[in-house]
């Protein structure tokens, strides 16, 4: 029994034949990733859901809202009445090197004395006294009173008065502002003020007498309202800060994702260079593994090892059109093209093999490639015919011709013609007792 381990391709013609269809990858290729990548495009473009369809518990989902739009409107609230301070306030506008503070002192006595005679003694009501003042002077009621008169609305009007107790007995009224004639003006509307108290406590507390011991008004350079200005301006920075934290995490927590055109191309090209790379290198296997499992024959050399048959040599089937495969064929020592010199060559060989003037040409691939030989070699073997015949297993023009006398020449196309058929090709030839000159290869890409 014939040994039929033997091998029509080996990993070089594996590695050729992938790059042969060079063309049929690169269209997979680019097909594969336009398809991939656009789609794959198309769902990253679309918007993801929205922040209440991430939350499960709808609930939980309001009240995590309503409580960051609080914080919104919290700092807004802050921000606003600091704006409105800064806005209306007297000392915000004023300038710290040049303002002008109204003072008046005053000494508040009761006229109590200890009486060495007595074992119990009264309580000393001066301090209680002048505690009086000071706190019916912090009350807001004065300051509305005065605010028409003055023209300054009782908030900022507040804020420019300084009202002190000293050593127990001593009342100290400071206020500033920026004019001369305005801290002048206010300062003498508390003093009528303090006149009314000064009536109303002689009358529900003790007696006493309130004696002006300091009443001046003279230009500062106040530090303490530079450090004031400075402080609320900063406080108004930290508030817009904390303003943009806030309002970013509410956009945060409301963001619907809408990706960006650059995320959109940079998945487009992710998945198109993948999608070409993947349906590339699965065409890669499929003709490498057909090229493997085909038992299609890409060199004539292991047919004629097997056979003991002679190379006759090459014929191009066509000279391939693009350079890319033309330069893969001379990489792999393939013939790309017909040269007279090679013809000449050719047709030497035959002469030499053959020692009839009729030459019968057998190709299982059909007689046109039968035909290709003899228009190749035709003109250079003038004394000698050549007939070119099909498939001996299909055409019966081609079995018939077993009758007819002449050497007969197989001619294997790369890539095309198969194991099964040239083998039973050359049975057919044994058995008709014909003799067999060699192989001609026919290349083809």
């Amino acid at each position: 029994m014939e040994n039929e381990d033997y091998i029509e391709i080996d990993l070089k013609s594996v590695f050729f034949r992938v790059l042969y269809q060079w063309k049929q990858i690169f269209a997979a290729m680019l097909v594969a990733a336009l398809l991939l990548g656009s789609l794959q495009a198309f769902l990253a473009s679309q918007p993801a859901e929205t922040a209440s369809d991430r939350w499960s518990d709808q609930e939980t989902y309001a009240h995590e809202l309503a409580l960051r739009q609080d914080r919104v409107t919290a700092v807004l609230d802050k921000i606003n009445t600091l704006q409105e301070y800064i806005d209306n306030a007297v000392l915000m506008k004023a300038d710290h090197r040049k303002v002008y503070m109204a003072r008046a002192t005053y000494y508040i006595d009761t006229g109590y004395q200890i009486k060495p005679e007595n074992v119990y003694q009264d309580t000393d009501k001066t301090s209680t006294l002048v505690w009086y003042y000071w706190n019916y002077l912090q009350d807001r009621s004065v300051y509305d009173a005065l605010s028409e008169e003055i023209g300054v609305d009782a908030n900022y009007l507040m804020d420019l008065v300084t009202v002190e107790r000293v050593n127990g007995n001593t009342l100290s009224l400071s206020v500033w502002h920026p004019a001369r004639r305005s801290a002048e003006q206010i300062m003498e509307a508390l003093q009528r003020t303090l006149g009314e108290i000064c009536q109303n406590l002689e009358e529900t507390v003790t007696p006493h007498t309130m004696t002006l011991m300091q009443d001046t008004c003279g230009v500062y350079m106040d530090e303490n309202l530079k450090k004031q200005q400075q402080s609320v301006n900063a406080d108004m920075i930290a508030y817009n800060q904390e303003l943009i934290q806030v309002q970013n995490e509410l956009e945060a927590f409301l963001k619907t994702d809408v990706p960006s055109q650059a995320s959109i191309l940079k998945t487009f090209l992710k998945w198109a260079i993948l999608g070409g790379i993947g349906a590339g290198g699965l065409l890669a296997v499929y003709y490498a593994l057909q090229g493997i499992l085909g038992s299609r024959i890409y060199s004539a050399e292991a047919i004629a090892e097997r056979y003991g048959l002679p190379v006759l040599g090459q014929i191009c089937c066509k000279s391939p059109s693009d350079p890319l495969t033309r330069c893969f064929m001379k990489w792999e020592g393939r013939l790309t093209e017909n040269s007279p010199a090679n013809d000449l060559l050719l047709a030497a060989t035959v002469k030499l093999h053959c020692h009839r003037d009729t030459l019968l040409l057998y190709s299982d691939c059909g007689i046109d490639s039968s035909r290709q030989v003899l228009q190749q070699l035709q003109p250079h073997l003038s004394s000698t015919a050549l007939v070119p015949y099909g498939c001996l297993t299909s055409e019966a023009e081609a079995l018939v011709s077993l009758e007819r006398d002449g050497d007969a020449i197989l001619v294997i196309t790369g890539g095309v013609s198969r194991k099964k058929a040239v083998e039973s090709t050359r049975k057919l030839l044994l058995a008709a007792n014909k003799p067999i000159a060699g192989i001609l290869f026919l290349e083809c890409c």
